[in-house]
């Protein structure tokens, strides 16, 4: 089995080069381990599981290359436990998975009716608010790490702060309800909770008969009737996935692509395509169009990207705050106004799902200088000239809004909706790297509202080669 904690500041006994041998020949755990790492091997005795894997007691605490090693195996290790053990309610090691409570709390409220006009009968009040306070905004959920050491195991027992919780592939449960949550329970969890269809597809990668399984699967949503349809759903599953982990908190940010490298092994499988800092390779151009989503929180951003250096500025990996896909299943309202050329990330190790040194996308396309005109429009949040154009529309930034005109930046458009009632184009928002030579930083997502490319590219009516890598006046790189 294995086990899934929230660490604190307390400190107990871990895995050292001092301490390996005294872990080796044993000890008394009631003085040395954490409640919470005491609880556990009291569950596993119980359960009658002779071995517990615990991630500060098998991992050497004082070695680098062991933690790098160790990290690029965790979704191995998680998703080939029998049942992986969540201590679920509590927020540090010294709280432990067993609480004090009040049993009542946790049984059914039920009332039998007595009517004068109608017929008498039984009905049940249900706690729609259940799931969300027991599981999604428990404390241990609320960690980067336990995303895919929950999605990855085959069974998770929670111990929550009132209550015994159960996930699996085939049943979400309570001890309130023990045979699985209530149908009206289900349906509000749909926008807490994977689903089951991407619950599914977690499960069958890591039962490595991911793309045989999960196509033949029923579980697998219907309108994937083809292998395109079967990507567009992968895809928009992963995008799911990235949502989900982008609300959750890391204590070093330079894990940010660690924490989610056993997922990413996993969703590898089924793409068949190369992992680039959290985006695809083979969907680029509509990978690059992630968000910090809700533009009415923009001042919480911060000022600039986090450092130490954890991503390339295309990847979402490289900001901190919610991330979201506004844009899917591009291909059947539009088209791609880049191409890719080249792409590629350095890892600082031996594994290409986890931390990297550098990233770069080489690709040909078409920039256009632009200046701010004026921001906060009632039908737009920017107004832009591009060209002899004066623009409309939406600019998310990567991090606290930039006054744009103090600086010189750049709009990439990639890609040109067709499919809607007024055409629009979505690309990025970048300023030139030190580097120079071509080679840019995104700072945003920008949406120009009711705008054709065509029209777009007439307005610039000679184009400045010396922005691009090469005479070409096509290549740029993004870094």
């Amino acid at each position: 089995m294995t086990l899934s904690h929230c660490w604190g500041k307390s400190e107990f006994l871990k895995l050292t080069k001092t301490t390996f041998q005294r872990l080796r020949d044993g000890f008394s755990g009631s003085d040395t381990l954490s409640k919470t790492f005491q609880d556990a091997i009291t569950i596993c005795r119980e359960l009658g599981v002779t071995y517990l894997w615990i991630d500060s007691l098998c991992i050497f605490q004082d070695s680098f290359e062991d933690w790098r090693y160790e990290a690029a195996q965790m979704g191995h290790v998680y998703e080939n436990s029998l049942c992986n053990i969540a201590a679920t309610g509590a927020s540090n090691d010294e709280e432990g998975c067993f609480k004090d409570r009040d049993g009542s709390l946790v049984q059914r409220c039920t009332i039998k009716s007595q009517w004068d006009n109608h017929n008498n009968g039984t009905l049940e009040i249900i706690d729609d608010q259940l799931w969300k306070n027991e599981m999604n905004q428990a404390p241990l959920n609320q960690r980067g790490w336990v995303m895919q050491e929950r999605w990855l195991s085959p069974r998770v027992l929670h111990y929550g702060r009132n209550q015994i919780l159960w996930e699996c592939g085939e049943l979400d449960a309570c001890e309130t309800y023990p045979g699985g949550l209530p149908e009206l329970l289900r349906d509000y969890l749909s926008g807490f909770k994977l689903d089951p269809e991407a619950g599914a597809f977690l499960g069958y990668c890591a039962n490595g008969n991911a793309i045989t399984s999960y196509t033949n699967s029923s579980r697998r949503r219907k309108v994937a009737t083809s292998t395109s349809d079967t990507n567009v759903y992968y895809r928009s599953t992963w995008n799911f996935l990235i949502n989900k982990y982008s609300i959750t908190s890391l204590t070093k940010g330079e894990d940010k692509l660690v924490a989610m490298s056993g997922i990413a092994k996993r969703v590898q499988v089924l793409l068949n395509d190369e992992y680039l800092a959290g985006l695809w390779r083979k969907y680029l151009p509509t990978q690059l169009l992630w968000t910090v989503r809700d533009r009415r929180l923009a001042n919480n951003l911060p000022l600039t990207r986090p450092r130490p250096y954890r991503a390339p500025s295309w990847s979402w990996a490289s900001v901190d705050g919610e991330i979201g896909y506004y844009y899917e299943d591009y291909e059947d309202y539009g088209g791609i106004l880049i191409t890719v050329l080249d792409a590629g990330v350095t890892p600082v190790g031996a594994d290409s799902t986890g931390q990297i040194k550098d990233g770069f996308i080489r690709l040909t396309g078409r920039i256009f200088l632009a200046h701010e005109l004026v921001r906060h429009r009632p039908s737009c949040n920017f107004r832009l000239r591009v060209g002899s154009e004066n623009l409309e529309g939406y600019y998310d930034p990567d991090t606290k809004p930039q006054a744009l005109g103090n600086i010189s930046f750049y709009f990439l458009p990639i890609w040109s909706v067709t499919g809607w009632n007024l055409p629009d184009i979505i690309g990025l928002i970048l300023q030139p790297a030190a580097k120079g030579n071509g080679t840019y930083e995104r700072i945003g997502l920008c949406t120009v509202a009711g705008e054709d490319y065509s029209a777009l590219k007439r307005s610039q009516d000679n184009k400045d080669k010396s922005l691009y890598e090469n005479a070409d006046g096509e290549t740029i790189v993004l870094i």
